[in-house]
């Protein structure tokens, strides 16, 4: 991408999987990618196993307070808007969290829940791990959003994995 912009020299759009509600622009992406990037680094650091990094991933992602945007749907909701704004609901953590783990190799998605009506509905992570080291085998779902930090001075969200790799049966 950075060698297509400096070729065309111009701004353009982008549209990732990580951004569903709005295109960004070429330079917002650029930054999203070198967040990725450093967020990627930081945690291949510590040469963790598959089941150690999406603990880790976890542990990054719930640590933003959730905060619906007053203004767009998308900067709550959209990769770019949530690495670099405050407003974060639950598309915004599985965003956060299935792009992450998918830069690290491992196997995820992101998974909407919808009412009958699809005027209301939920977001939470897919994931395919198998972990030779903990002998952790299957399909597993992860939802940061309600093990997510409260308030700013909230000491206690470190310890919430209620919804952390939950287990998934196929065909349910």
């Amino acid at each position: 991408i950075k060698e297509l912009k400096k070729e065309l020299n111009t701004s353009f759009y982008v549209k990732s999987k990580y951004n569903p509600y709005e295109d960004v622009l070429v330079d917002d992406y650029l930054k999203t990618i070198e967040i990725m990037d450093n967020m990627k680094k930081e945690i291949e650091y510590y040469n963790l196993s598959p089941l150690e990094k999406i603990i880790y991933i976890y542990d990054m992602v719930k640590e933003k307070i959730y905060k619906k945007s007053s203004s767009f749907v998308s900067h709550s909701r959209d990769l770019t808007k949530v690495l670099q704004e405050e407003e974060i609901v639950c598309m915004g953590y599985a965003n956060i969290f299935s792009s992450l783990a998918n830069f690290l190799g491992l196997n995820t998605c992101v998974k909407c829940y919808y009412n009958e009506e699809k005027n209301s509905g939920h977001a939470t992570v897919t994931i395919y791990l198998n972990d030779l080291k903990y002998d952790v085998h299957g399909v597993f779902e992860c939802d940061p959003t309600w093990d997510s930090k409260k308030y700013y001075d909230d000491k206690d969200f470190i310890n919430n994995y209620k919804w952390c790799m939950n287990s998934y049966i196929l065909g349910d």
